[in-house]
Parts: structure tokens; C-alpha cells; sequence
């Protein structure tokens, strides 16, 4: 009896494992639960988006190159909306909300990729070539999201603090995951009041001259600022969130 309770003492000692729960596999060799597809035919916005409502990510590099053998076509966290790297396959931003985070795995990417069409921002999984394509972010294809294993909805980032950073006015159409909010005063605590409420903003434009706000959702970006003067262009202010 007493050689009994001493094995039942050891085994409650022994620390649990942690597991993926129904829904989601192991990445081999990481310690990352992966979904299976939880969107079908949604563009990048709608993958991050659906990711965030789950408390999650969308698929990362490092997951990628681990099961990428045995996927369909998917949206990854990679992008360039940003700064735009054209033909390079360095510089990529890893997305959301790693700040800083650059694709350094640089030979998942299949040949002649990324072509450099400035018109594709975001990176897809081919099934055929089962490598990394730039792709245009209004595409509708899979997403499939990701979670550390044994934290099954990480709890979301809170934000109290907001930086400056540097603005990046893009004129080639509107990219990023944004949404343009119309202020009644130009105050720019109203405008991180509306980050700070929104699931998955990262970040602010706010220009008081316009009275506008833009919102930054699930990653930084270069917008399509509006202005009709020197003075509104030069108003423009960009504000990125920073973790508390």
C-alpha cells in the first residue's frame, strides 16, 4: 500500500504534458497547435481577422516549413505592406503583432519568387510547387491559424501605450488592413481610444487638419493618406502600439 500511494505521489508530481486540443495537430518538432482550415475562401484581411477573433495567429514561417509538405493552399503571415521589397526575399514582415519581425528563412520561397509585382503584398502556400508565392491580398483562398501549445486562446495583447514611428504614405492603391474612422474633434486621444476598443489594432494614423483616424488592424502598414494641402499632408501622424 505504501509502495502504491508513493507511485500515485510521484506520478502527480511529474509535470502534464501539454496537448493540442480537438481541431488542431502538433507542427513537428515545435511546440505549436496548428487548425485545420478555419476559412475557406477568405482574402488576408478576412485570415488575420478570423485568426485574432479566435484569440490566435495566422500561420507562421516556422510552422510553415514544418508541415508545409502536406498543405493546400494558404495564407501565411508574410507580407510586404509595409515597405515594399519587389523581387528581394528578405525583409518580409511576420505578421501580427511582432513588431521588428523580418522572414529571414529566405529558401521557402520557390524559384523566381517573390516576382516583384508591387501589386502582390502577401504570401500564399502553392500546393504545387509546396513553396512560398507573393500573391495579390484581395485573392480568396484558406486560412489555417496557429496557437502555442497548451495555451489554447492566448490572452489578447493590451495596449496602453502608443509611439510614435514614422509615416509611410503609399499611392498605389489601399492596402493594409485598415479602417477610417471620422473624428468630431482633432484630438488624438479620441483616436487611440478607438484603437485601444478595436479588436486586433496595432496602430494609428490621425491627422487633425482632416479630423480623421485611421486604424492599423492586425499589422503595420503603409495607407493611402487623403489630403488636399501641403499643410494636411504634413499633418499626418502615425502612432504604433506598444505591449504592455
Amino acid at each position: 500500500m505504501l509502495l502504491l500511494l508513493a507511485l500515485c505521489s510521484l506520478s502527480l508530481l511529474q509535470p502534464v504534458q501539454p496537448s493540442c486540443p480537438s481541431g488542431y495537430t502538433a507542427a513537428p518538432n515545435l511546440t505549436t497547435c496548428l487548425s485545420g482550415s478555419v476559412a475557406t475562401d477568405v482574402n488576408y484581411c478576412q485570415c488575420l481577422k478570423t485568426c485574432a477573433q479566435l484569440g490566435q495567429r495566422i500561420l507562421q514561417p516556422d510552422t510553415y516549413a514544418a508541415v508545409r509538405l502536406s498543405l493546400g493552399e494558404v495564407w501565411t503571415g508574410i507580407n510586404d505592406q509595409l515597405v515594399e521589397r519587389g523581387s528581394s526575399p528578405t525583409g518580409w514582415q511576420v505578421v501580427p503583432n511582432r513588431a521588428g519581425s523580418l522572414l529571414t528563412l529566405t529558401d521557402l520561397w520557390n524559384t523566381g519568387q517573390p516576382d516583384g509585382t508591387s501589386i502582390e503584398d502577401c504570401v500564399n502556400h502553392n500546393p504545387t510547387t509546396k513553396k512560398l508565392h507573393d500573391a495579390g491580398c484581395t485573392a480568396t483562398i484558406a486560412c489555417r491559424c496557429e496557437h502555442p501549445m497548451g495555451d489554447e486562446r492566448p490572452v489578447p495583447a493590451h495596449y496602453e501605450l502608443f509611439v510614435e514611428s514614422p509615416v509611410v504614405d503609399f499611392t498605389q492603391g489601399a492596402v493594409g488592413c485598415t479602417e477610417k474612422i471620422a473624428l468630431e474633434l482633432p484630438i488624438e486621444l479620441l483616436c487611440a481610444g478607438e484603437c485601444r476598443e478595436k479588436l486586433g489594432c496595432v496602430g494609428f494614423y490621425f491627422n487633425p487638419l482632416r479630423r480623421e483616424c485611421v486604424l492599423l488592424l492586425y499589422m503595420d502598414a503603409a495607407v493611402s493618406l487623403s489630403y488636399s494641402s501641403p499643410a494636411e499632408q504634413a499633418a499626418w501622424i502615425k502612432k504604433i502600439a506598444v505591449h504592455m
